[in-house]
């Protein structure tokens, strides 16, 4: 049950990870592009400012007419303010100079250097500026030992006519200038890098010289600088730390920018989400485990618990019961089970009494067709046999007594066939105070003669009963009669109509302001032919008893603490025939 409940919170835990992971590496690269995307712009700024201070310099007299009119001593080059005020601009360059079509140097910046000072350019970059038409760069780059940067560039010279007249070659250092624009890696990260490299994987520009030279190979893998730009790649680098890259070229200059930051930091937030859903997951999982076992148990304890008193039931102590739980969804179980565990007792001895009734029953037919003949002889002879004596007191006395007996005798025959018979119930809908107002109307006169006043009331209201009509006015009859029998004059007696606490069943009461009930006979003041009733057959009550258990219902009796005794029926609402 653990498993099943963490099934879902496993799977959205899964989706959750993907797509956070889908949302952080999508943040970082664009966070990488963009700062990636910064540094292009200041380069190219950096390097198109550069190229227009070379071209101006290109169109200068000194360029155009190749300084002609040279001064100082012999073999000194001529000096050229414009040569000048470009190696004191905003760029660096180890060399400068202007030479003429055969490739003589003519012209340097400054008045001190002589030709032996400045070196001839290289045959590519002679070969470029004589077919170029603007700007060009060498593809060559020198390295000092300084671990600077040196890029061969030039520029052509033209007259007015078209023609070439001289070629400004110079050595630019670009290591201050890259500095400047590559050393704040601040934006991408703490562990952020940013370094050039050349087409070929070689290192160009380093922040830490000393972890890669210049010139030397790097450890960003070959997609880097190949084919893979403006994408993130992971891989290790010479520490050996996992780390993402995104790169981008500079065709001009046929280099390769590259932004570096350890994934553990980039990717910081992503880990912190995955720590707090792994803490998280594992709480969830001792939570539920504890729910699963807390709920296991309070589920299979109370069916141990019925288990175990059905087999104390089916070895015959019948009187065994489900204790009540603690839980609500328990105790309904628990409840119902006892209900049926009472409705089958009551049932079976409901069942044993109809057995042994249905045996009375075919004894007492018998008995009574047999007696009732003799008796009805024996009665008109004593009431014949009272007319002849009738002018005897002390006869006739005894003639009287002798008829009632046999009356009485009658009567108990009559309530013995009745006791015995079986009950076919014929159900049908009625009201309590239909019920109420048949009874009073019948028994009013005999409770007139002691004062004695019948009161119905009704908190049943238009409530349906579903009763055998007749059998039920029998009971009330019966328990109204004992009442009126034990009530003082001048009294009262109630009959009242409620539902029950279970609202599932209703109640009848019976009460009276009599001398109640003694206590030794609670126990068989139902049973056939107990009475304490002078004249009674003892009949009576165990009548009731018997048609109310053949509605399913209970009859009791007890005493009030105001005097009396109260007759309790108690009947359900929905008939079970």
């Amino acid at each position: 049950m653990a498993i099943v409940g963490l099934l879902p919170l496993m799977f959205m835990a899964l989706g959750n990870y993907l797509f956070s992971q889908k949302a952080f590496f999508d943040s970082e690269t664009g966070h990488l592009a963009y700062a990636l995307n910064s540094r292009l712009v200041w380069f190219n700024a950096w390097w198109k400012h550069t190229r227009k201070e070379f071209h101006f310099a290109a169109l200068s007299n000194c360029a155009q007419k190749k300084c002609v009119g040279k001064v100082g001593e012999p073999g000194q080059l001529s000096s050229c303010n414009t040569l000048q005020s470009l190696a004191r601009g905003h760029a660096s360059y180890e060399e400068m100079g202007v030479y003429d079509m055969n490739w003589d140097l003519i012209a340097v910046p400054g008045e001190s250097l002589r030709k032996e000072d400045i070196g001839q350019p290289s045959a590519e970059l002679k070969k470029f500026l004589e077919n170029a038409l603007d700007f060009v760069i060498g593809k060559e780059y020198h390295e000092h030992e300084t671990e600077k940067i040196i890029l061969p560039v030039g520029q052509p010279a033209f007259l007015s006519d078209g023609s070439r007249s001289a070629y400004l070659v110079a050595k630019l250092d670009v290591t201050r200038s890259l500095e400047r624009i590559f050393s704040d890696a601040s934006d991408i990260g703490e562990s952020g890098k940013i370094f050039l490299l050349s087409q070929e994987g070689n290192s160009l520009w380093y922040p830490d010289q000393e972890i890669c030279r210049l010139g030397k190979k790097t450890e960003v893998p070959s997609e880097l600088y190949t084919d893979t730009f403006r994408q993130i790649v992971s891989y290790q680098d010479r520490q050996g730390k996992k780390v993402i890259g995104i790169s981008e070229q500079i065709p001009e200059l046929n280099w390769v920018l590259v932004l570096q930051v350890d994934s553990s930091e980039a990717f910081r937030w992503l880990h912190a989400s995955m720590l707090i859903g792994g803490i998280t997951f594992l709480l969830s999982l001792v939570l539920i485990g504890v729910i699963a076992v807390r709920s296991s148990r309070s589920l299979s304890e109370p069916f141990q618990e019925l288990a175990r008193v059905a087999r104390k039931i089916s070895g015959g102590m019948t009187d065994e019961r489900v204790p009540i739980f603690s839980e609500r969804e328990s105790q309904e179980v628990a409840v119902a089970f006892n209900h049926m565990l009472d409705r089958i007792e009551s049932s079976k001895k409901i069942l044993a009494r109809t057995a042994s009734l249905a045996s009375v029953g075919e004894l007492s037919s018998s008995i009574v067709h047999e007696m009732r003949n003799p008796l009805s002889s024996v009665k008109m002879n004593l009431q014949a046999l009272s007319r002849k004596v009738e002018n005897d007191p002390v006869y006739l006395e005894m003639a009287d007594i002798a008829i009632e007996q046999a009356l009485r005798l009658e009567t108990m025959l009559s309530d013995l066939l009745s006791y015995g018979k079986p009950l076919d119930l014929k159900v049908e809908g009625t009201v309590f105070k239909t019920l109420a107002d048949n009874v009073i109307g019948l028994l009013s006169k005999e409770a007139g003669a002691k004062g004695i006043t019948i009161e119905a009331k009704d908190h049943l209201g238009e409530t349906i009963l579903f009763v055998d009509r007749e059998l039920i006015n029998r009971t009330l009859i019966n328990l109204i009669k004992n009442a009126i029998y034990w009530a003082p004059e001048d009294s009262a007696i109630r009959i009242i109509g409620k539902k029950a606490e279970n609202e599932n069943s209703y109640i009848v009461e019976v009460s009276d302001r009599g001398p109640g009930i003694r206590e030794e006979h609670f126990a068989k003041m139902f049973m056939p032919f107990f009475t304490t009733r002078h004249g009674g057959t003892g009949l009576g009550l165990a009548n009731v008893r018997k048609i109310v258990e053949m509605h399913g219902g209970t009859v009791s009796a007890e005493n009030q603490p105001e005097g009396g005794a109260v007759f309790t029926v108690e009947i359900p609402l929905r008939i079970e025939t």
